[in-house]
């Protein structure tokens, strides 16, 4: 061997070494000839117990991405991506991996894997992806405000209203049946009844009034000035609003609950008591009244 040819070598024996990612060798039909100290302790386990194991024992069977990247492996030459793998005490994680197909000196055919765990990455992007997403003031899905937008928005109008000595009213709307609507009706159905309440509300709002999905099943209006009857005659358009819409769009009624409250100038009364109470009165047996409440609540109640 010339002295090139060595020094090629033993920088290539380096890399292999010193990786940080785990590399292995292997024969097209899946052994495993040859794993770096990354590998090892990656895998939680020696060089010789992972090429026993082979690619089948270190490779989720059950995920279909894997399949996928031999295909284009034996295509292309060379793969990369996504895919779940084990680790010697049986415990999956996901992993980027690149593949490629080279021969050896003696004309073998092999494949070089390297294997990088994602895990970490992918818990930490969720974790950033959870914090910007707490940090918006918009349902994503709705495009109303959020529970946090509401809060904020809300606590500024109550100041105002008592200023101007303003009366406010509260609408809590819930969709009782939401969670297992998917589960009857096919996926997609549950995101469609949000978004048609959604819709519902905003057609038959004014302009000063304030709309927000504050839970998953759960919206809230605050209406600007008006009398109960003010109130209760947007809830009726809305509820035969949305009924409309779920009849067009998923050709069945869905159960919906609205509740009022109200709030007089002056009253000191805090938005969170506002919306329990409201709420009280959406959950309240018909022809019940929630507690301090006026006997017209519940107001709407589609069973």
């Amino acid at each position: 061997m010339d002295g090139s040819r060595a020094l090629e070598t033993e920088a290539y024996r380096g890399l292999y070494l010193h990786c940080m990612d785990a590399v292995l060798f292997c024969a097209p039909d899946g052994r495993l000839l040859a794993a770096n100290p990354a590998a090892t302790r990656l895998f939680g386990t020696s060089e010789e117990a992972i090429c026993r194991l082979g690619a089948a024992g270190i490779v989720d069977g059950s995920d279909p991405r894997w399949e996928v990247l031999l295909e284009e492996r034996d295509r292309t030459g060379r793969c990369r991506g996504e895919t779940r793998m084990v680790r010697a005490d049986g415990t999956a994680f996901t992993a980027e991996v690149s593949s490629a197909l080279f021969e050896t000196d003696a004309g073998e055919p092999r494949a070089s894997l390297v294997v990088r765990d994602t895990t970490g990455t992918n818990e930490e992007r969720l974790r950033a992806e959870a914090e910007i997403q707490s940090l918006t003031l918009v349902d994503e899905l709705t495009g109303l405000h959020n529970s946090r937008g509401f809060v904020l928005m809300a606590a500024h109008e109550l100041d105002l209203a008592d200023q101007a000595g303003v009366v406010l009213n509260l609408l809590f709307l819930e969709l009782p049946e939401l969670e297992g609507l998917d589960v009857r009706l096919g996926a997609g159905a549950a995101d469609a009844a949000l978004e048609a309440l959604a819709r519902s509300l905003r057609q038959e709002a004014r302009p000063a009034d304030m709309l927000a999905r504050i839970g998953p099943n759960r919206f809230v209006g605050l209406l600007h000035g008006g009398d109960a009857s003010v109130a209760e005659g947007m809830a009726l358009s809305v509820a035969e609003r949305f009924e409309r819409e779920t009849e067009r769009t998923l050709s069945r009624r869905v159960p919906l609950r609205i509740g009022r409250a109200t709030r007089t100038p002056g009253s000191q009364r805090a938005l969170d008591g506002l919306i329990r109470d409201a709420r009280a009165a959406a959950t309240a047996p018909e022809g019940e009244s929630a507690p301090g409440q006026p006997p017209v609540l519940p107001l709407i109640v589609q069973r």
